[in-house]
């Protein structure tokens, strides 16, 4: 599965899933053009100096400039490459009509159904098709060549424009053992961000699990298609909020320690006999460090590919159905009280068994998104096929359009007592319309009401 997310960084968010904390917004996700070797997203400067995009087979064979086919001039080539890096993000309206998106809807059907690999070649330019003559500056999208020109950075080649419009680019990657002068860059549309999380009022408090404070990315406020930096700014002032409203509880509200140890001790001694019990069973079977590696690998590819198939940029009804079964019948049948885990591997069955729980909190809601009519938004297609070819070259892609009416709600997935999932769609909150006069303000603040939660 193609991801940009440092390989340390699982997520944590079944703990919550598992207390029966609210999620929301888990349809939307980011995704954009990533090298795998060193992950790093492929944005802005790397995209701008226009370079050549290839692909081969798996041995590195039979290079293909696999995007010219879908071009009808070098202009509507150079500028489609130029705007991926302005509009970096995969984005489903950018798909029709040769736009920037085209080129990672082109990037997935290369690796993921052809099987090739895809590469960026700074090292020389396009060379087109042979009915566009040779590539030069006069060939070049008046938008990009304008920018490139303004910047100072034309130069015949897309490594030369690079050094001119951003050498710090080319030194991050020879930092990380790439050289870009001399070798092909390999890249993939990768998983960026989860805009969407745990459901939390204005102070990023949990809406139904008191003291439980999402902070970052794990919050679900992210919205469909908000930008990264936005997103990761939103999280940072969520840290400050959350600190006042703890601090503002103040400390006649504090909770009680023994209370609390007393509430989580069922919790914590049926996770404890759950992890005596696989190390016994390993003990007893004489499982190896090796073997349960393998088992637990796995299990965890199992999920990146399903996850990758379902919840991914590109998605369909039929798709979605069946991924959300296998996830529930993978959870019910792995990690089970009967499995055997050596104490050395421990903390990553327990991480995979928080995994199984949000893979299935995450596909049931893409699942229960599809059946209410959503379509193509944020940073993925639905395809159906009633909908509109994303090319004339591309019937197997037909999109089905956004189903603007569920831009007024949210999606809520909970637990409910049984343990099924439910879904519910709360109402947008309207902008704010209050007249905050200077003195109602200033007394709000100093008598600390303000950080009650507000009347309904």
């Amino acid at each position: 599965a193609a991801s940009v997310y440092p390989r340390v960084h699982v997520g944590s968010i079944g703990l919550a899933m598992e207390i029966g904390a609210e999620a929301v917004n888990l349809t939307e996700s980011q995704f954009g053009l990533a090298s795998t070797k060193f992950r790093w997203n492929l944005s802005g400067s790397y995209q701008q100096v226009l370079p050549r995009y290839v692909s081969t087979d798996a041995q590195g064979n039979d290079p293909v400039e696999f995007l010219v086919p879908y071009f009808s001039s070098w202009h509507e080539l150079t500028r489609a490459v130029f705007l991926k890096g302005y509009q970096w993000p995969f984005d489903a309206a950018k798909v029709p009509d040769n736009g920037s998106s085209l080129i990672d809807l082109l990037v997935y059907h290369e690796t993921r159904i052809q099987g090739r690999r895809v590469f960026l070649d700074y090292r020389s330019n396009m060379t087109g098709d042979a009915s566009w003559g040779p590539f030069g500056k006069d060939q070049v999208d008046s938008t990009a060549l304008e920018y490139l020109e303004a910047s100072g950075a034309w130069d015949s080649s897309p490594i030369g424009r690079l050094h001119l419009l951003n050498p710090s680019a080319i030194g991050m990657y020879r930092s990380n053992g790439i050289d870009l002068a001399s070798e092909l860059l390999e890249v993939d549309v990768c998983a960026q961000h989860n805009n969407g999380g745990l459901y939390a009022d204005i102070w990023w408090e949990s809406t139904n699990r008191r003291r439980l404070y999402p902070i970052g990315e794990v919050n679900g406020s992210h919205g469909v298609s908000r930008p990264g930096g936005s997103a990761l700014n939103s999280g940072q002032v969520g840290a400050i909020r959350a600190a006042t409203r703890i601090a503002g509880y103040g400390q006649a509200d504090a909770l009680d320690v023994g209370q609390v140890l007393a509430e989580v001790a069922p919790a914590v001694s049926g996770m404890l006999g759950l992890s005596h019990r696989w190390v016994s069973n390993a003990e007893q079977a004489r499982t190896t460090p090796r073997q349960s590696k393998a088992q637990l690998d796995a299990i965890l590819h199992a999920m990146q590919q399903r996850m990758s198939k379902a919840g991914g940029p590109i998605r369909s009804a039929v798709v979605v159905g069946r991924s959300y079964a296998e996830a529930k019948e993978q959870a019910a049948s792995a990690l089970t009280t009967d499995s055997a885990v050596p104490k050395v591997l421990l903390s990553k069955a327990l991480r995979l068994r928080h995994m199984l729980i949000a893979q299935q909190w995450y596909l049931y809601a893409v699942a229960r998104y599809l059946e209410n009519g959503g379509g193509s938004r944020g940073s993925y297609l639905v395809v159906d096929a009633s909908g509109e070819p994303a090319h004339t070259a591309l019937a197997e892609y037909r999109i089905k359009p956004e189903k603007t009416g569920l831009r007024n709600v949210v999606q809520v997935i909970a637990a409910g007592e049984d343990g099924e999932l439910l879904e519910r769609l709360d109402e947008c909150r309207p902008v704010p319309a209050e007249s905050f006069w200077f003195e109602r303000v200033w007394s709000d603040y100093q008598s600390g009401a303000y950080l009650q939660p507000p009347k309904p």
